[in-house]
């Protein structure tokens, strides 16, 4: 749990604070999928005494499904999702800042149709991917 207060400057300036309730309402519910340990972000206005936005990630009887929840005063939405995880080893292990690396993670999120059935397959994609050409950093 964070609690993230406003700070003073922001308080009592409503155009300031609107503008800032405006982003919080902006937040996609697809931040939980890769933000791995993540479950839940909840927005509360203290002033107005009230959520804005509720974030939810569940679980199903998939382990490869994941519903998310976006919950508003005024309106909520659900979406399921295959995830697809891998684990990438190297062999030698890369050095990196001074360690030697030797696997890797990469996850892909597919949206599927809401439904019934948590095992549904969805219909073959395209997969693009950004692959560095020269070093960096």
């Amino acid at each position: 749990y964070f609690d993230l207060p406003l700070k003073l400057t922001f308080q009592g300036k409503t155009s300031k604070s609107t503008e800032l309730r405006a982003s919080f309402s902006s937040i996609s519910p697809l931040l939980l999928l890769f933000l791995r340990k993540l479950r839940r972000i909840s927005v509360y206005d203290a002033v107005a005494q009230k959520e804005l936005r509720l974030l939810k990630w569940q679980d199903s009887a998939n382990p490869n499904c994941v519903h998310l929840h976006a919950f508003t005063d005024s309106s909520q939405l659900t979406t399921k999702w295959l995830l697809v995880k891998r684990v990438l080893h190297f062999d030698p292990p890369i050095k990196r800042r001074k360690i030697d690396v030797s696997t890797t993670g990469v996850s892909l999120a597919f949206y599927l149709p809401t439904g019934e059935n948590d095992n549904e397959q969805p219909d073959k994609q395209y997969v693009y991917a950004y692959l560095p050409t020269r070093k960096f950093g």
